[in-house]
């Protein structure tokens, strides 16, 4: 049996651990996002990119590659973890 990288009890990757503080996470992301470029993206800006990619082929694909193998990955249930965890959060 195939382990899943999200949405499985048997492997839970990254923000679904639940010792994952969410509000720490944006914290990194906005310190390094404020010396990393001059205009960080709007959360608009945010959700049209990530909206573009859920579309590319190659970038729903290339994840698995990093996988060791027989542990699947969903990448529609990853983004949909970090979208509501993190880049909602970011309109605040």
């Amino acid at each position: 049996m195939s382990q899943t990288a999200y949405g499985s009890k048997k492997r839970n990757l990254g923000l679904s651990q639940p010792e994952v503080n969410p509000d720490d996470v944006i914290r990194c992301y906005k310190r390094y996002i404020s010396f990393s470029v001059q205009q960080p993206p709007t959360y608009k800006q945010f959700i049209i990119n990530m909206e573009g990619k859920m579309q590319d082929r190659d970038f729903l694909t290339d994840s698995q590659l990093l996988l060791r193998p027989g542990i699947q990955y969903d990448p529609f249930a990853a983004y949909e973890i970090v979208r509501t965890r993190l880049i909602d959060k970011l309109a605040l």
